[in-house]
């Protein structure tokens, strides 16, 4: 009974771990804090994932009780992205910061900032920030983009694709693909890396899909933080993390996010969701991510994807019920950042090295 029962259910993300584990995939960042500090980080975190859940819950019903009046709800999104520039939006473990004022690209086919630029162009970062597919960068994960484009010694740019409800899927994907043909051109596909969290993972990768379907250039290697990449939400971790603190986030923010973003399109869709795509023939890739993340199952099923299609991808992990880690001024931040540097600095002269 208990083989058919697990068999029934599906593998666990405890399993889909054990088996990247045994292929030498996985890889478990340890916490060398002492243990009560540890203790206080987990208890102030998951206090702080309530508040954030609560916020958002309340957010989302108001804009339920008015799905019907479409002045309403684009009052309600324009606030919350208002909150996210003036960083009124920002939790309680990082100081209100507002969105600091970047320069536009210019030229680029579509909307983009620089991050930093070098004089000599050597290189070029293209970072694209999630935020439900509805909400521009927030302060903190441009100042994640900044300290990443500077540990690789490379220009970084932030891609502000159009955003959901007015521009749903698959607009955000075409607005980066431009965006990566324009760099290419520019610097040469294999001295451009791409990096991106949470939402903007599920972009990335869509347009990764779209420029191999398409026979265009790569990129030399992509990092993703955190990333979102089922919008079927059907891995285990929804479920499970959704019951307790150890994430600020809940289905029901994750379901209402995603119908936002897909409009009418499937989310199974291959674009939208990678672990349904056929992954061969991608550029090397990362993933860092929480074990007590609610997208974890997202993370193991692409990188057991893309090993099972002949391509190249690891994970790396931490005990951690803080979503997107690197957002924060911590050293698990920087060790992650200072890793992520490393993985892509090692693809960008000789492309294909394992």
């Amino acid at each position: 009974m208990g083989d058919g029962f697990a068999s029934a259910l599906g593998l666990s993300p405890g399993q889909r771990l054990l088996q990247l584990q045994n292929a030498g995939l996985a890889t478990r960042i340890a916490d060398e804090r002492r243990r009560w500090r540890r203790a206080w980080d987990f208890f102030s975190a998951r206090m702080e994932n309530r508040l954030i859940e609560r916020v958002l819950l309340a957010r989302i019903s108001r804009a339920f009780d008015h799905l019907d009046d479409e002045v309403r709800l684009r009052e309600i999104l324009q606030d919350l992205r208002r909150d996210y520039g003036t960083g009124a939006a920002s939790t309680l473990h990082m100081a209100p910061t507002p969105a600091p004022q970047l320069e536009i690209v210019e030229g680029a086919p579509t909307t983009a900032a620089w991050l930093r630029e070098s004089a000599d162009h050597r290189g070029l970062l293209i970072y694209t920030a999630g935020g439900g597919f509805m909400l521009p960068p927030a302060a903190q994960q441009v100042t994640c983009a900044e300290r990443l484009g500077e540990l690789c010694g490379l220009d970084a740019l932030m891609n502000y694709h159009a955003m959901a409800p007015e521009a749903p899927f698959p607009a955000a994907i075409e607005d980066t693909v431009a965006l990566c043909r324009w760099a290419f051109k520019r610097y040469g596909a294999d001295q451009v890396v791409m990096a991106s969290d949470t939402a903007g993972a599920s972009v990335t990768l869509g347009a990764l899909l779209m420029l191999r379907d398409a026979g265009d250039s790569l990129p030399a290697a992509v990092q993703l933080f955190s990333p979102w990449n089922d919008l079927s939400l059907s891995g285990w971790s929804y479920i499970t993390k959704s019951a307790t603190a150890d994430s600020p986030f809940r289905m029901e923010t994750a379901a209402f996010c995603a119908r936002a973003y897909l409009a009418e399109a499937m989310p199974t869709n291959p674009l939208a969701s990678a672990i349904f795509a056929e992954l061969s023939d991608l550029p090397p890739l990362a993933v860092h991510t929480s074990r007590y993340d609610m997208h974890f199952d997202d993370a193991l099923k692409l990188v057991q994807g893309i090993h099972r299609d002949g391509g190249h991808a690891e994970i790396r992990y931490w005990e951690s019920p803080r979503h997107h880690l690197e957002r924060f001024d911590t050293a698990e931040a920087n060790n992650s950042l200072s890793m992520a540097a490393g993985f892509l600095r090692r693809y960008m002269d000789v492309r294909g090295v394992r």
